[in-house]
């Protein structure tokens, strides 16, 4: 019964508050500005730890998570922000891989059929220049051995 409590109510089970659950939730969109690769609940520096504390006191405080999101990035700029807002100049990041990926299929597409169509009329050039170069009697065991070859 305690096991079936524990799985259906993980945060009881762990002794997380919902202040807890908010703060590690807010870990995952911040960027730790010691190296600027990892998010703050990945990383365990000065700053990092200097931050999680930080989120907890405002939050403790009464504070909203975009007043503390806020609140973090004008300490440290814009960058800080795991995921980059959805406004202004940044609108390029989301929209533009929507607009590429179409754009990148249709070149592929377009040049797979050049490539195919290129292929079959160089195919079939060769196959022309092979039996104007090859005798008759040569022909026939060459047409002999395509259909042994190619036979289903």
């Amino acid at each position: 019964m305690l096991f079936l409590g524990l799985l259906l109510f993980p945060r009881f089970g762990y002794g997380q508050t919902e202040l807890d659950l908010t703060a590690t939730e807010m870990e995952k969109h911040l960027i730790a500005p010691c190296c600027w690769s990892k998010t703050l609940d990945q990383e365990q520096s000065e700053v990092a730890i200097y931050m999680k504390q930080k989120i907890k006191q405002q939050l403790a405080l009464g504070k909203s998570v975009d007043e503390i999101y806020g609140m973090f990035e004008e300490e440290f700029g814009e960058r800080v922000l795991a995921q980059p807002k959805k406004s202004g100049f940044n609108w390029l990041v989301w929209i533009f891989p929507l607009i590429l990926m179409p754009l990148g299929m249709f070149v592929l597409l377009k040049k797979l059929n050049l490539l195919t169509n290129h292929s079959e009329s160089t195919t079939e050039t060769m196959q022309s220049d092979i039996k104007n170069t090859v005798s008759s009697e040569d022909q026939k065991y060459i047409d002999q051995i395509d259909q042994e070859l190619y036979r289903s």
